[in-house]
């Protein structure tokens, strides 16, 4: 941002530094509000850095004068009871200043309006929640939907750590996933050959032999009796299933640290005949991968899927003289090399990949982040049961262009017991300015609480898709 464009228009968002940490596009936070006296645990879960405890801010409001401490710290400018030409020309007037480190707070949970304002300035939005709200949760969550970098959180009614911790536990997937893991599985190993005319099902996956998407499709069945099918393209493997050609297909829909597929969300609208059946995570550890007796002083050229490069971001910057390329696969750059028999270049992929294109492992675990997880769903066509006992859903609807409406949507969640793990909000195509929510929510041993909670959002919401109900491994 130019001191000439100052706060408006629309492109890149400032970012927020706030202590060590950083909120901008790819990462939202959540500022509680509580009693000075508060206690709060910090070894009590292993989630509980993901929230700012007491980051170092300042709030003013605009009839307020701009404090004497250094610009360089955060400064929240609070529209108060200002009319939003007046705090916005503030906003403007600090900004020229030479405040850099500023953000909005603003009060309005109506969707449109927080939307507008985003399309509008280039500032950071912290939403201020009201005491009023009767599931601050939920309204937290619905708006981080719309894409604010932060939440300031009224939490002052309550008095223990206790009172606290089930009002923040469904917040925990949106504010830092990848702190949130399921138990390492064990290492599945993947067939020599694609298909076995013996085998009794078929599992279609995006990508090469050796791709994590294939290695995700033998942690929900035995290779003994599943054929895994590679496809070019994310709707080809839609494709299959909805034809026939295969009994399932098998999808990434999020990665911890890359966030959403939005591809595969995408698609999920558009195949209403398919379903989720099931759920997997698996970790994702990147290896440089190069020819037999190629060594690191050998490599020029590094290829990988666009973010396999940039989750390695932290060991390929130790090697500046390196070209990235990026490839449309991680197990199908290794299987490039191995074409070229050039000892110049690598693929960064999985161990399996090394192994199965008869290539060597230069340097493991380059990952820059070890708590580097994929989610993958498993689909099939509408009438396929889900392959075990239901602990998870995902959902989809859209709102009326009215304030509260989202909100209204989230609380019958809460209603009927619902346990939020994730919302996301995308644009639909089309309608500019109009998004659909995905949710996910864990399902309780009570069905009906699930299914009325299903018909009360059906009848609340624009419009609502079931994506699927499905074990969650």
């Amino acid at each position: 941002m130019t001191e000439q464009q100052g706060i408006w228009g629309p492109g890149p968002r400032t970012e927020l530094h706030l202590n060590d940490l950083i909120l901008g596009e790819s990462r939202a936070g959540v500022f509680l509000q509580t009693p000075e006296n508060f206690n709060i645990p910090r070894g009590k879960s292993p989630w509980t850095e993901t929230l700012l405890w007491k980051p170092e801010y300042q709030i003013i409001t605009p009839d307020q004068k701009q404090p004497a401490q250094e610009k360089e710290n955060p400064l929240f400018l609070d529209q108060g009871k200002s009319s939003p030409e007046v705090w916005l020309e503030k906003a403007q007037n600090l900004w020229t200043q030479g405040w850099r480190n500023l953000a909005l707070i603003c009060h309005s949970t109506d969707l449109e309006f927080l939307t507008g304002l985003q399309n509008q300035i280039r500032l950071p939005i912290i939403l201020q929640v009201e005491n009023t709200h009767e599931n601050v949760s939920s309204v937290i969550m619905g708006a981080l939907a719309c894409g604010v970098e932060g939440v300031l959180a009224p939490f002052t009614n309550l008095e223990t750590w206790e009172e606290l911790y089930p009002q923040l536990k469904s917040l925990v997937f949106s504010l830092e996933k990848e702190l949130i893991r399921p138990p390492l599985k064990k290492i599945v190993h993947i067939p020599e050959q694609t298909q076995n005319p013996g085998n009794s099902r078929t599992v279609a996956f995006q990508g090469e032999r050796g791709a994590y998407s294939e290695l995700a499709v033998f942690s929900l069945f035995d290779p003994k009796d599943t054929s895994a099918i590679p496809m070019k393209a994310f709707r080809d493997v839609y494709e299959a299933v909805l034809k026939g050609e295969v009994d399932y297909g098998l999808l990434p829909l999020e990665n911890a640290l890359a966030g959403s597929i939005h591809d595969n969300f995408d698609l999920l609208l558009q195949y209403p005949d398919l379903h989720i059946v099931a759920e997997t995570q698996i970790r994702i550890e990147h290896n440089l991968i190069g020819l037999p007796g190629a060594t690191l002083q050998d490599i020029k050229k590094v290829y990988s899927h666009p973010q396999g490069l940039a989750q390695s971001a932290a060991f390929l910057d130790q090697h500046p003289e390196w070209e990235r390329v990026p490839f449309y696969d991680t197990a199908g750059s290794v299987a490039y090399v191995a074409e070229q028999k050039d000892p110049t270049l690598a693929g960064i992929a999985s161990a399996v990949a090394a192994k199965f294109y008869g290539m060597e492992i230069l340097k493991s675990g380059v990952e820059t982040n070890p708590r580097n997880f994929t989610r993958f769903a498993l689909i099939a066509p509408l009438g396929v049961t889900p392959l075990g006992l239901v602990n998870k859903a995902s959902l989809v609807f859209s709102t009326a262009h009215s304030p509260g409406a989202l909100s209204d949507c989230l609380s019958i969640l809460s209603q009927h017991q619902l346990n939020m793990r994730k919302i996301e909000s995308r644009p639909i195509h089309g309608k500019p300015w109009s998004y659909m929510f995905y949710v996910d929510v864990e399902v309780p041993a009570d069905m009906a609480l699930f299914d009325a909670a299903r018909k009360a959002l059906t009848e609340k919401a624009s419009e609502f898709r079931l994506l699927g109900a499905y074990p969650s491994r």
